[in-house]
Formats: C-alpha cells, structure tokens, sequence
C-alpha cells in the first residue's frame, strides 16, 4: 500500500513538473514570436549600416560580421526569454547588388542549422519590379533578413524585414 501511495505521488510531482515545462516553454516560445518581428528589422537595419563599410572586392557582409550578428540575435532574444534555445534559431540574409544594370548580384549569407526562408526571396521581388520597370538604378543594394525560430511542436515562428517593403 505504501509502495501505491509513493507511486502516485511520484506520478503527481512528475506531472506537475512536466506543466511547469510545458507552460515555460510555451512562455518562451511566447516571447520569441513576439520579439523575433522586430528583432528581424533590427537586423536589417545591422546588414545595411555595414554597406558603407564594404569590402574592396564588393562583398558588404564578411563571415565575422556575419557572426556578430548571429551572437547579438541570439543575446537579445536570450535576455528577453529565459528558455530560449539558439539552436532553434535560424537567419538567411539576402542582398542584391547591381554589378550592371541588366543583372543584379546576390550575396547571401546564413546561420542556423533551420531551412529558414521568407515567403518570397528578395531576387524574386527585384526581378519581378524590373519586369515592371519600377526599380531605378540608383536603389541598389537591397536587403532581406528572415529570421525563424523552431517551435517545440514542430511549427515554425518566422519574420521578415526587407529594404523594399
């Protein structure tokens, strides 16, 4: 009977403990969804401080900078959630310079190990605007950076920010 009576109570404590997880990671998770909207402007906003600081060989992000920005998004969102896993967080920066008029350039650049995508690659929005004849010359470069965090159910929080939107 004793054995029973610390059976159950050890199914209680590991239940309750288990809640407790799962409502901190949805908390989390809360949080992140919240933040990664703006913090994916912020990024963009990095990405196109470093075009005045472009390389000689015409290449605007170096992999270190590349990192930087990797360890900062990971720092602000780990300051704001306390469960928050990097390793579920994953960034994808285009830039699309113009090397000539008729055929822009793309630069890319990534971290995580997520397939993170935004909804419609920035290449895809220049061509389709050139089609139309509404991009000048003097526009270039252009910037996107969609930022995604995997969720503990699988699901996929994701933001993007461009310099055309």
């Amino acid at each position: 009977m004793q054995r029973m009576l610390m059976a159950v109570a050890l199914i209680i404590v590991l239940s309750i403990i288990g809640l407790v997880f799962e409502r901190s990671s949805r908390d989390t998770e809360a949080v992140v969804k919240k933040n990664i909207h703006s913090l994916s402007s912020i990024a963009l906003d990095m990405v196109k401080a470093q075009t005045a600081l472009e390389a000689t060989d015409g290449i605007i992000l170096t992999p270190a900078q590349v990192t930087r920005l990797e360890e900062t998004m990971v720092n602000a969102l780990s300051v704001k959630a306390s469960g928050f896993d990097a390793s579920r967080l994953g960034m994808k920066i285009e830039i699309v310079t113009a090397r000539s008029r008729l055929q822009p350039s793309r630069e890319l650049h990534r971290f995580g190990k997520w397939y993170c995508e935004p909804d419609m690659q920035l290449m895809l929005k220049v061509s389709e605007l050139q089609r139309i004849q509404l991009l000048e010359e003097g526009i270039y470069p252009l910037f996107q950076v969609t930022m995604c965090y995997v969720n503990s159910d699988g699901s996929m929080t994701k933001s993007s920010a461009s310099s055309l939107d």
